[in-house]
């Protein structure tokens, strides 16, 4: 039996749910040499009390303190909650609301507990009897990788809040954020996010801000504002993805509840997600026509030549993202000769989703990201928005690519050349045989379109595949399943890539992608949604 190497594949996304709004809480804020607003940042370590760290580019996360004890959680943009394993700890001074929390995922992960209050402090903050979920043995955390999660979206996801208003307790389920940024009204009610990349391992994370913009990127202030067309979630409409030189528009999967307009597509920008999903026929045009490359019905992913670079950009309006080619291809697992297997980057949304693009870090790696509460917040006024500013050079970046991808290739392997202990494949056999039910999907009616505006040739039969990789991989679950779905991925590339030497028929050539299409000027409009993960699972 081989050895399993994929240790760099872990997934994250974020989890939506409904909450309410409650009275704001006891605040306040330690003695700081800056201003009001303390940016949280990284850009020299030794200075930074806020631990904001990249780990492995695939979860980014910040270190706070509750009753002193520090917690590593990632920093979720798809959620609004704070969950804490303190399986081993003993915090004191909480205040039990009698309440249980639970945030629970598809794959059978999440974080379960009592509803505590308790001074929570993050950098040169502290909230003073901040609601959270106190979960000991979360098997949400990454393989022990990281103690919780810290939302920082929009407030009416706090399944917090919802179970604490549904009880009629008086306790206050207020998302830290939102405490924050009710302490000082007089401050604008944004966050931003530069995020690092990294070959492997933990490093610093980039920068972090609340209330203020990093110096190097103020031209933010100036992009066009992303209209927020969901009121709890990011969401936005996006004009056309430009992939190698072709501009493709249009083709939605629909939206159950936000109507998206005519040859245009619904985005979510999402922190907590690694990778990233997007309409099947974007997903064929970035990958299938690479040399040698193949789709494995079974795991949902392109396996792609390591070297294979792809010319990606997001379109928003007369505005493109470019994407560099190291963030479009991941390796995944090494193979029996020692070769590193790959796959790409995106993987296909199911066609229930309820959005068409999740831009995870995979995307968000190449932007100087902006989230404004507006009216979100209890002391904010207007609608919410986002602005991006591209920080990808993608000239230097296409010129960069092979050494920084031969880099990450030998640091990928050397990583994991003594990680073939018998141990690991026990573990990821019985992660493989976890019973998960096949999602159906099929290609969007509509189809993506051309320069002409009409609609390209499109295969509309559904086929029946089993997504739940795809799901622990990039959609809305959470992204901290750790070394078990990190080692379920791992077997089910060894078992592709040992079922195409055998002349097995893992893999499943899908119709061509369309040709070029369509610039039009970006527009959004907003309406009453309620998320479709408002059971707070995926």
């Amino acid at each position: 039996m081989r050895s399993l190497h994929a240790l760099s594949v872990v997934l994250s996304v974020g989890v939506a749910s409904i909450g309410v709004e409650s009275l704001s809480i006891p605040f306040q804020k330690r003695a700081s040499p800056h201003s009001s607003w303390v940016r949280l940042s990284t850009q020299n370590p030794d200075d930074d009390p806020f631990g904001f760290q990249n780990i492995n580019n695939n979860i980014y996360t910040g270190t706070l303190e509750v009753s002193g004890q520090p917690f590593i959680v990632q920093i979720d943009t798809g959620s609004s909650d704070l969950w804490l394993d303190t399986k081993g700890t003993r915090l004191q001074g909480l205040t039990d609301t009698g309440v249980v929390g639970s945030i629970l995922y598809v794959d059978g992960t999440g974080a379960v507990g009592n509803i505590d209050l308790g001074n929570v402090t993050w950098g040169e903050f502290t909230v003073e009897q901040q609601a959270f979920i106190n979960a000991p043995g979360s098997n949400a955390t990454a393989g022990g990788q990281i103690q919780g999660l810290l939302g920082v979206g929009p407030p009416l996801l706090s399944n917090v809040d919802a179970a604490l208003s549904a009880s009629k307790s008086k306790a206050d389920g207020s998302s830290f954020l939102d405490n924050v940024f009710a302490f000082y009204p007089d401050e604008p009610n944004f966050m931003t996010f530069y995020l690092s990349r990294s070959e492997v391992g933990t490093i610093d994370g980039g920068e972090f801000t609340i209330g203020d913009v990093v110096q190097n990127f103020s031209d933010i202030t100036q992009t066009p504002k992303l209209n927020v067309v969901s009121p709890d979630n990011w969401f936005t409409f996006m004009d056309a993805v430009n992939i190698n030189g072709d501009q493709l528009y249009g083709g939605s999967l629909g939206s159950p509840e936000v109507k998206v307009p005519d040859n245009q597509t619904l985005i979510l920008l999402d922190s907590g997600t690694s990778l990233s999903t997007a309409p099947p026929d974007y997903v064929d045009a970035m990958y299938k026509n690479l040399p040698n490359a193949s789709f494995d019905d079974e795991s949902g992913f392109y396996i792609v030549p390591c070297d294979s670079k792809v010319n990606v950009s997001m379109v928003f309006g007369e505005n493109e993202f470019p994407m560099h080619p190291i963030d479009l291809i991941l390796p995944a697992a090494i193979d029996d000769d020692g070769s590193v297997v790959c796959v790409g980057v995106f993987t296909y949304a199911p066609d229930n989703a309820g959005v068409d693009f999740i831009l995870g870090d995979a995307f968000l790696r190449n932007v100087y990201s902006l989230f404004d509460f507006g009216n979100w917040a209890k002391v904010g006024d207007g609608f919410p928005f986002m602005q991006i500013l591209s920080v990808t050079d993608i000239e230097k970046a296409w010129a960069e690519f092979d050494t920084l991808n031969k880099a990450r290739l030998d640091a990928f392997v050397a990583s994991h050349s003594s990680s073939s202990s018998s141990s690991t494949t026990s573990d990821a056999t019985a992660a493989s045989t976890q019973a998960r039910p096949p999602i159906s999907t099929s290609k969007s009616g509509s189809g993506i379109k051309d320069a002409s505006g009409a609609l390209a040739d499109s295969d509309s039969s559904s086929s029946s595949v089993d997504l739940s990789n795809v799901l622990r991989l990039s959609y809305i679950i959470i992204g901290m399943l750790g070394l078990i779905v990190v080692l379920l991925i791992g077997a089910v590339v060894t078992m592709v890539v040992r079922n195409r030497r055998s002349g097995g028929k893992g893999y499943k050539t899908l119709h061509d992608p369309v040709p070029p299409s369509h610039e039009k000027p970006y527009q959004s409009s907003y309406s009453d949604y309620t998320t479709p993960y408002a059971d707070g699972g995926h």
